[in-house]
């Protein structure tokens, strides 16, 4: 569990669980990059089998390491977030500190996605109204 919750850490570099996974996650991501900060044989041979995929494993060497070359530790940051819907467990956002500017591109381009598909049913929703009008009907109410 911890290694799949690791591996989604440095694949999204933002992830959503429970306070108490989100410890276990923080120590165990921050002592992976601590040791991919030196690109070793020995170093991935030691970070493989918690990663598991070769794609993350270069992610985790050549983007996320360099970036954390220079600090000491504290590579993963922990925020409280409220508790979970059903069982009221307490929540956390665990994230990357210095994320990767993939990151920000991928956030960036979501958000354009985001409102290119608002302005299109915008548009959609007055080419209707202007329609209804038209034919001379009520315009469609909007809910």
């Amino acid at each position: 569990m911890l290694s799949n919750l690791v591996r989604a850490l440095f694949h999204y570099e933002q992830i959503s669980t429970t306070a108490a996974k989100a410890k276990a996650v923080k120590a165990l991501a921050d002592r992976l990059i601590a040791r991919a900060r030196e690109d070793t044989v020995h170093a991935r041979r030691l970070v493989a089998p918690v990663v598991k995929d070769r794609n993350l494993i270069w992610k985790l060497f050549h983007e996320i390491a360099p970036i954390a070359k220079g600090a000491g530790g504290g590579f993963v940051r922990i925020f409280k977030t409220d508790t979970r819907h059903g069982d009221g467990a307490p929540t956390a956002l665990v994230e990357l500190v210095d994320k990767t500017p993939l990151f920000y591109e991928r956030r960036k381009a979501e958000e354009e996605a985001r409102k290119a598909k608002k302005e299109e049913a915008r548009k959609a929703a007055e080419k209707a109204r202007e329609a209804a009008e038209a034919a001379g009907g009520a315009p469609p109410v909007s809910e």
